[in-house]
């Protein structure tokens, strides 16, 4: 969907869905571009209007193994901030900022977060402590860091441990395989 028009992201997200609650999945992952290229907000606002009030987006950027990394929000691809790469003169959808919750805040209609490296990289309690604060806060879409694949997996364990709610990895890949 990513140059698709925003009547038809909502069918074909909406058509996935759809399928996913006749199957009963109970896991539900949005794959994105590693780019960041397309209008991943309004792809993940769909997902969580199907899932319900008691769902929960968490966005890592991040694909270590293909030299994309996240850093203080920002998407950095072989550690150049995505603006100012190749894919930023995309004839579609150009890319004018590698601010990640930016990005998605500007195509969503839901409460946007970004939690930093620095709590990632504690690998203690307080990535769910933060994960839980902005939860209760009222954000739908959490942006978390990630520069290692690492990180990804300690993002993954904490998603994991969650109850009672329904929480969604976005990524290009590597936080829903280890989800």
């Amino acid at each position: 969907s990513r140059y698709a028009s925003d009547q038809t992201i909502k069918q074909r997200v909406g058509a996935a869905m759809e399928k996913f609650k006749i199957w009963d999945a109970k896991v539900i992952c949005k794959r994105i571009d590693s780019t960041l290229r397309g209008n991943i907000g309004l792809e993940i606002d769909t997902v969580l209007d199907y899932r319900g009030p008691n769902s929960v987006a968490v966005v890592v950027a991040s694909f270590p193994d293909s030299e994309r990394i996240s850093s203080g929000g920002y998407l950095l691809v072989e550690e150049i901030p995505v603006q100012q790469t190749d894919v930023a003169k995309d004839p579609i959808t150009p890319l004018t900022e590698s601010f990640i919750p930016s990005i998605i805040q500007k195509q969503s209609k839901h409460k946007v977060i970004h939690i930093g490296l620095d709590k990632v990289l504690e690998r203690g309690k307080s990535l769910r402590e933060e994960f839980d604060t902005n939860i209760k806060n009222g954000y739908r879409i959490i942006v978390i860091d990630a520069v290692t694949n690492e990180d990804i997996e300690h993002i993954a364990e904490t998603m994991a441990r969650t109850e009672q709610l329904d929480v969604i990895p976005v990524d290009p890949g590597p936080l829903t395989a280890a989800y």
